[in-house]
């Protein structure tokens, strides 16, 4: 009874070429690519990195002062809910008349 034969753990030439390649470009981004992005994610760490401590400090200033986070940001004013606007009239270039305005809000 004959053995079975396969080639398919040998390499061929396209196999190697393709490999080859694979790791020339794995080269290419390891010295030029990744630099760049460890650079630009490291400034990004930095600046989030100081807004968390001037969150922590804003955050110890009004605890120290005795006042609520958002009244220590506010102030000690009475407080005003914003207004919504309402669109009552479009017009301009899309719509479907001849008014020249684009929207008129109250």
């Amino acid at each position: 009874m004959p053995i079975a034969t396969s080639n398919f753990l040998v390499p061929n030439g396209t196999f190697i070429v393709v490999l080859l390649a694979f790791i020339a470009v794995l080269g290419v981004i390891g010295k030029y690519v990744l630099p760049v992005l460890n650079k630009a994610l490291t400034e990004r760490q930095e600046q989030i990195r100081g807004e968390l401590e001037a969150a922590d400090k804003a955050k110890a200033d009004a605890e120290e002062s005795g006042l609520p986070l958002y009244r220590y940001f506010g102030g000690s004013g009475p407080m005003q809910m914003p207004v919504p606007m309402m669109n009552v009239i479009n017009g301009g270039a899309h719509a479907n008349n001849n008014l020249d305005i684009q929207e008129f809000m109250i």
